[in-house]
């Protein structure tokens, strides 16, 4: 498995876009390019195919399922992963939202054999006024313990429903 936290450092946060993209080692670079085509690709899927048959690959649960204990290398390597995926879904033209963001971690992840789960929770929120409610949805992903893609609010929602796959080629 090759390791992608040996490479170029991840960009600072004070860079704009264009130099933040320049340090990327080339190895990140392919990714990059990589992850924002694989984001067109799932945006497209998600309007076509329900969810159900896009991970019917997948072990499905109604709950979070028990995770084995990755090793820091592949924790390493999925975090790198989330954060080019992550950093291609801001530079795409159309709105990557967290669960295509995820479905795509998701693949680069199983490529590299580095297991995980994809999580979906709901959150009730309140509506516009004192009558209305409507409920929030977000995905994010983990390997191990560690949250790689979709961290942001994610202790505000309920797991409903998750997806794991066990990293094996």
């Amino acid at each position: 498995m090759a390791s992608l936290h040996n490479e170029a450092p991840s960009p600072p946060d004070k860079m704009n876009r264009l130099q933040k993209f320049i340090v990327l080692s080339p190895r990140q670079k392919l990714l990059f390019f990589r992850a924002w085509r694989l984001l067109a690709v799932y945006q497209l899927t998600l309007v076509c195919r329900p969810l159900k048959r896009i991970t019917q690959a997948l072990s499905h649960s109604n709950g979070v399922q028990p995770s084995s204990p990755e090793s820091s290398d592949q924790q390493a390597v999925a975090a790198e992963l989330g954060r080019l995926v992550a950093y291609a879904a801001v530079a795409t033209p159309w709105p990557s939202r967290c669960l295509v963001q995820v479905l795509v971690v998701q693949r680069l992840m199983a490529e590299q054999h580095i297991p995980g789960q994809i999580l979906i929770g709901v959150s009730p929120s309140a509506g516009g006024n004192e009558h209305e409610e409507t409920f929030g949805a977000h995905a994010w992903l983990q390997c191990g313990d560690l949250i790689v893609s979709g961290e942001s609010g994610s202790e505000q929602y309920q797991v409903i429903s998750s997806y794991a796959w066990d990293g094996s080629p």
